[in-house]
C-alpha cells in the first residue's frame, strides 16, 4: 500500500495540530546534529517548532542560505521524514500555557516521505479506556456503506491495535459460544474521542468456531487502495492510534494501570 503527497501533507497536518514530538536535524560542518523537538503550531504554508540548544550563529546561517533542516515524526506504524527550510528565527514566540519561547519558522517542503516500519506497532488498550470499538460479521456482497444487521453485532472489547489490524477478545451472548470463525468478513468501528474509523477486515484466528464463551481473536484490516474513502479511514485509523498512544503516556505518568 503506498501513501500519496495528499496523505503525507495530512499526517504534518494532524501532527502539527496535536504538538507531536520530531527529531530535528540541522547540517553543520562537522555532518549532521539531530534534536529534539515538537511543533508548535501551523502557519499556513508553514509550521512553528521549538527552537534546540544549537549555536544562534549557526541557525541565522541556515536562513540566510536558505538551507534545509530535516523534520522526522511518527505517525501510526510509519515514519515521515520531510527537509525543511528555516525561514525565521523568533526569540519571543508565545506559547499558551508556556509563555514565551524561542521558536523556528519552517516551510512545507513539496516532498514528504514516509519511511514504513517492518511489521505493524501494536499499542496496548488499556482497561476502562476512551476507545470505543465495535464489530459486525458481515456478509461477502455487503459494503461499508451498508447499515450493519444488529444481529451481526459481536460483542467484544480491545486488547491492542496498530494499523494492521486489532486484537479482541470476543464475548459469547446469553451464556451462548460466540458466532465468529476464522475467515469471516467483518466490519470494524473504531472511536476515540470526536474521531472515527470504519475499516473492513478478516478473522484471522481461532482456526474453528468459538465453543468458549469468552474467545481471543485478531483481526487484519484490509489494505487501503487511493480512493478518497480510503484515504480518509487511513488517516482517521492513524490519529486514533496516535492518540491511544498518548494515552498510554498519560496513564503511565499518572500511575494508572
Amino acid at each position: 500500500m503506498g501513501t500519496t503527497t495528499a496523505d503525507n501533507l495530512a499526517a504534518l497536518r494532524e501532527a502539527i495540530a496535536r504538538g507531536a514530538g520530531i527529531v530535528l536535524s540541522l547540517p553543520t560542518p562537522a555532518g549532521l546534529r539531530h534534536f529534539k523537538s515538537r511543533f508548535l503550531a501551523d502557519a499556513g504554508d508553514g509550521f512553528w517548532v521549538k527552537s534546540v540548544p544549537a549555536d544562534p550563529a549557526l541557525l541565522q546561517q541556515l536562513i540566510t542560505d536558505a538551507r534545509p533542516a530535516g523534520v522526522a515524526f511518527r505517525h501510526a506504524e510509519a515514519k515521515i521524514v520531510l527537509a525543511a527550510e528555516i525561514q525565521h528565527l523568533k526569540p519571543d514566540y508565545e506559547l499558551a500555557g508556556d509563555g514565551l519561547v524561542e521558536a523556528l519558522l519552517l516551510r512545507i517542503p513539496s516532498a514528504i516521505k514516509t519511511i514504513h516500519r517492518r511489521g505493524s506497532f501494536r499499542v496496548p488498550v488499556p482497561p476502562n479506556s476512551e476507545l470505543v470499538v465495535r464489530v459486525w460479521v458481515m456478509s461477502e456482497t455487503a459494503t461499508l456503506r451498508d447499515r450493519p444487521a444488529a444481529s451481526r453485532e459481536l460483542k467484544c472489547e480491545p486488547r491492542d491495535l496498530s494499523a494492521g489490524g486489532i486484537g479482541l477478545t470476543v464475548i459469547g451472548r446469553d451464556g451462548k459460544p460466540a458466532a465468529v470463525t476464522a475467515g469471516d468478513r467483518v466490519r470494524v468501528e473504531l472511536s476515540l474521542g470526536d474521531v472515527t474509523a470504519v475499516l473492513e477486515g478478516r478473522v484471522r484466528h481461532p482456526e474453528k468456531p468459538a465453543k468458549a464463551a469468552l474467545v481471543r481473536i485478531g483481526v487484519q484490516f484490509k489494505a487501503l487502495g487511493e480512493s478518497k474513502d480510503d484515504r480518509h479511514a487511513l488517516t482517521q485509523l492513524g490519529r486514533i492510534v496516535s492518540g491511544l498512544e498518548r494515552e498510554n503516556i498519560r496513564r503511565k505518568k499518572l500511575g494508572i494501570n
